[in-house]
């Protein structure tokens, strides 16, 4: 079971956005086509759907199907938006639920027609210890990387009756306004305050998804990041998502939770949006990693 609708129709065509919001390691093989690696990390949660009603993503291998092939080949990422590793190959692991696994779940995301990297952190370079400190990627004319907390992902698609994340019960549904979007969620976050060095532990997860391409892929990385910094950078945001949707899910809880206590008193609902919130810099804020061979 999908939850995906039967239909003789091929639907509407338009543009869908994955938003892939927290800890996650993407790798681009040599045709552009992008896998998306969620490491198992303490204390999160992996769920995906459309905004505000995403369920539990299962451990395993999922793929998305029914968008065309966008044209970025093997420059999907901007090594200037985001932490790049030369020479290294992902983790062969199946997912299995273990809770020793290192891997949750594996994503074929395709090749997108574009790619937004957006609520980043800039972090010295010096702030990263190991072995493999050399296969960063620095920003040109720096010393430092930037870390994106949320990718956005954009495909077109000719039909929406055939748009489905295979093996999860996500039914899509375009989003209001005048462009014809639907907007896919994915989150691997926590729900509450993230604990003390929860952040580099997550973003060192990630890490310990890759190994050295040159060893036949038999040596994991030596490489760690011991000092998270707050993403400050927010990114231009694609057309058909709104700011609300940008929200990570520690803040979206905690704004729940004052909307049940808003309802309960009968104050005014206006004043739960107040500042703009999702694109206020969060210190603590996992990100994540990507890579090529």
């Amino acid at each position: 079971m999908n939850g995906h609708p039967s239909s003789h129709a091929n639907g509407q065509p338009g543009e869908l956005h994955v938003l892939l919001h927290g800890t996650f390691a993407f790798f681009v093989n040599q045709d552009g086509r992008v896998e998306a690696l969620i490491p198992n990390v303490k204390n999160h949660v992996v769920r995906a759907g459309n905004w505000l009603a995403e369920t539990i993503l299962k451990p395993g291998e999922y793929c998305l199907e029914g968008v065309d092939k966008g044209t970025l080949g093997n420059n999907v990422l901007d090594p200037e938006r985001n932490v790049i590793l030369s020479g290294v190959r992902p983790t062969e692991e199946t997912p299995s639920g273990d809770k020793d696994a290192l891997l949750y779940a594996r994503l074929d995301l395709g090749r997108p027609a574009r790619v937004s990297s957006m609520l980043r952190a800039k972090v010295p370079k010096a702030d990263f210890t190991g072995r493999d400190k050399s296969k960063i990627k620095v920003i040109n004319g720096t010393n430092q990387v930037e870390i994106a907390t949320l990718q956005v992902f954009t495909y077109k698609f000719s039909g929406d009756a055939g748009v489905l994340l295979d093996k999860h019960p996500w039914e899509p549904a375009f989003s209001g306004g005048k462009t014809k979007t639907i907007n896919l969620h994915i989150f691997s976050a926590t729900e509450t305050e993230h604990p003390h060095g929860h952040v580099s532990d997550a973003f060192n997860a990630c890490l310990k998804l890759f190994k050295d391409a040159g060893s036949n892929g038999e040596v994991r990385l030596k490489l760690n990041l011991h000092r998270p910094s707050p993403a400050t950078e927010l990114g231009d945001r694609p057309a058909g998502v709104v700011a609300e949707e940008m929200e990570d899910l520690t803040p979206r809880m905690r704004r729940i939770a004052l909307l049940g206590r808003m309802k309960k008193d009968s104050r005014d609902l206006t004043n739960l949006w107040f500042d703009n919130e999702p694109l206020s810099p969060d210190p603590a804020t996992c990100g994540s990693p990507g890579g090529n061979p």
